[in-house]
């Protein structure tokens, strides 16, 4: 008699993390030589304390430096992208640099999050400062935020990042269904490069909602998992955002 044997496996969680090619480098206004770029989370697990390693090169192809950084969002959910950028701060060994690479070093899964922020208005604008983002983000979670921040990704014509800050909402604590302005200002010698940028907001208690979720999903996802993610294509594109829903915009100056 001849007889088969089945065995059932759990299906695991796994991070699948990878390094988009939209990264680019070059001397910033300090003279020190600055890269940016974007991991994107192509698994099925919510990942945490992803850094982000930066080897430079000179033109013989020996090792100039190698810095290692984390990415702009702490938390990075399956499906989504966080920025990243690596400043070699020495004016002498940036002149040196030929090329660069860049690769993930480090990495931890997390069950971690809830979806509670949503970026609720934002408008831009480029003067003789720089590129100014700002807007309101708001907390629409069930218990108080600490410590929430916006991050800007901000692109050429050609898709490619050319810079990416972070920079806390004002106040950066939230009461539940409270609101707060933001900013973010991208320096002048980089401004006029811009064609484009994308939002990101999360907090120590809150992460990433993703984008284009029907309300039944979104429903179901504030009582599981992570923060808001705003995809804005349109510098001069102004007003409220659909609460709970997240959009994407196209366009270009």
């Amino acid at each position: 008699m001849l007889a088969s044997v089945c065995y059932v496996y759990p299906v695991t969680a796994a991070p699948n993390l990878n390094i988009l090619p939209t990264d680019s480098g070059y001397l910033n206004d300090h003279s020190w030589y600055y890269v940016v770029g974007e991991v994107q989370n192509g698994g099925n697990a919510t990942v945490t304390n992803v850094y982000v390693n930066a080897t430079f090169y000179n033109s013989t192809g020996e090792i100039v430096a190698e810095i290692s950084q984390p990415t702009k969002l702490s938390i990075i959910l399956p499906g989504r992208i966080s920025p990243f950028d690596v400043t070699l701060m020495s004016t002498v060994e940036s002149q040196k640099v030929h090329n660069y690479t860049v690769r993930i070093v480090q990495n931890s899964t997390t069950q971690s999050g809830q979806v509670g922020l949503v970026i609720v208005s934002r408008t831009s604008s480029l003067n003789s400062n720089g590129f100014r983002v700002s807007g309101t983000v708001e907390n629409i979670g069930t218990q108080s935020t600490s410590f929430t921040a916006v991050i800007a990704t901000f692109y050429d014509a050609t898709g490619h990042a050319v810079a990416a800050i972070r920079n806390d909402s004002s106040p950066s604590f939230l009461e539940v269904n409270q609101t707060a302005p933001f900013e973010i200002l991208l320096n002048a010698s980089v401004a006029g490069q811009v064609d484009h940028y994308a939002l990101e907001a999360e907090s120590y208690d809150y992460e990433l909602i993703p984008e284009f979720q029907p309300m039944a999903l979104v429903s179901a996802l504030l009582a599981l998992s992570t923060t808001v993610g705003l995809m804005v294509k349109r510098f001069r594109n102004k007003g409220m955002l659909r609460k709970q829903v997240i959009a994407k915009e196209c366009g270009h100056t």
